[in-house]
């Protein structure tokens, strides 16, 4: 995630999560914003005698440069800023993925939250205390290679087991308990060895599934690798810094780190999705916007509720100050006039899918940080909440390769409608279009 700027007021068109969070409220769609202010166009003309000509793209971004301080001109600007921000002046986007998927770079077999209610960090929290017994949790909740409702004799027994093959870089017999956790944690430990070389901590204490499933996802996208020393000041795991944030986040303006916390509770594939979502930031984001920040009252999505307000029943004029207005609409003129078509897709799309809690999102289970449980339905509400936030999970699970089997199934599905699915068809347009090639070509 992004940190919030200290003083940032609340949204006041906001509601707030079990855990504390604050997501916008249920806004009117996109669609019935235009259809009241187109409603409200035809009753100007009607008492003016004067019809606005349909707007073109190309002229509206032009004339954004004018001056306005007369509310009849502040509201045509408003209408005309909300006539850029959908799809009506959009090309027609590609076809979306289809045919079969290849399997994700880190498989997440637990992705649907199903395992937390079993294994979640209040049943399994007191094996996780060290980096090897973390690990072991980790895989047995993957794998669900228990056999029992009770982790700590299993962990114990493969923990004794580990050190005994360790010591004299042994390999677990195949037909012996718990064989594949075994062997998975013995093969992990060159990569705990290359993560704290890359990352420049000889010290660093990830648990092993963990480790090795971010270097399976750095070695699958090389060029990405060599592309993010570029990005990213460095890489810090066990960071208190990312404790005040959820578990993870980078901060461009901050030390230009990108910190995860210690996150021992966490499956390994739910790990390597928190940390591609914070390079989402670093990476995609950055490029999709320009390494600019969007105005808070775009990136919440809350554009429509600002630009309709001189047009509702209860604005007195009196009360307001034109400039001021028109000085706050040529800040969001002039950042939408400046941005990339990718970039004014991808929000379009955001702004149809968000709808209703972010209902029609890709939302994967991350399992939890501290108390906060970052379920599917708590992961589509914060991409809803902020399109930046939207940025970095879709471009993991793009990365990942969890987004596309999820189109394939949604673009075939009949009873999708089709608004949806033309915003997903944009959302894979602009994916391809930006992330592909930051990422490069995935390794075998």
């Amino acid at each position: 995630m992004h940190p919030t700027p200290p003083g940032s007021p609340s949204d006041p068109g906001s509601t707030s999560s079990e855990d504390g969070r604050r997501f916008p409220a249920r806004e009117p769609s996109l669609h019935e914003r235009l259809l009241e202010l187109e409603q409200e166009e035809e009753a100007d003309a009607a008492a003016t005698g004067h019809a606005d000509d349909d707007v073109d793209l190309d002229d509206l971004l032009a004339g954004m440069s004018g001056q306005a301080t007369t509310w009849e001109e502040i509201r045509r600007r408003g209408r005309e800023l909300l006539v850029s921000l959908s799809f009506d002046v959009a090309a027609e986007p590609g076809p979306g993925p289809r045919g079969p998927s290849p399997a994700p770079v880190v498989p997440y077999p637990t992705a649907d939250g199903r395992a937390f209610a079993t294994s979640g960090p209040e049943r399994v929290g007191h094996l996780t205390g060290d980096a090897l017994g973390a690990g072991i949790v980790g895989l047995l909740i993957e794998r669900q290679d228990t056999g029992t409702a009770d982790f700590a004799p299993v962990v114990e027994a493969v923990r004794a087991r580990f050190d005994e093959l360790a010591a004299h870089d042994g390999s677990a017999g195949r037909h012996e308990p718990h064989a594949a956790v075994l062997s998975a944690l013995l093969a992990a430990r060159p990569a705990l060895v290359g993560l704290r070389e890359s990352v420049e901590d000889p010290e660093l204490d990830l648990p092993l599934p963990q480790a090795a499933a971010v270097v399976r996802f750095l070695a699958a996208y090389p060029h990405f690798q060599a592309t993010l020393t570029t990005l990213v000041a460095a890489i810090r795991f066990d960071s208190g810094t990312a404790d005040g944030f959820g578990g993870g986040v980078f901060s461009p303006h901050g030390d230009g780190c990108v910190h995860v916390s210690r996150l021992r509770d966490t499956p390994p594939g739910a790990f390597v999705r928190l940390f591609v979502h914070e390079t989402g930031h670093a990476a995609f984001e950055a490029t999709l916007l320009g390494r600019r920040e969007m105005q808070p009252v775009l990136g919440r999505g809350q554009a429509g509720h600002l630009i309709a307000q001189p047009s509702g029943e209860n604005f007195e004029e009196a009360d307001h100050d034109p400039v001021m207005w028109s000085a706050e609409l040529r800040d969001l003129e002039d950042f939408w006039a400046s941005t990339s078509e990718e970039a004014r897709n991808l929000y379009r799309a955001w702004l149809v899918l968000r709808v209703d809690g972010g209902r029609h999102l890709l939302g994967q289970d991350l399992w939890a940080f501290g108390k906060r449980r970052l379920s599917a339905d708590q992961r589509r509400v914060y991409q809803a909440g902020k399109f930046i936030e939207f940025c970095a999970e879709v471009f993991m699970q793009y990365a990942l390769g969890d987004l596309r089997p999820f189109l394939v199934e949604l673009f075939a599905d009949p009873h999708v409608e089709d608004g949806i699915a033309v915003a997903w068809r944009h959302v894979w347009d602009v994916l391809e279009t930006v992330a592909a090639p930051l990422l490069g070509a995935r390794a075998s």
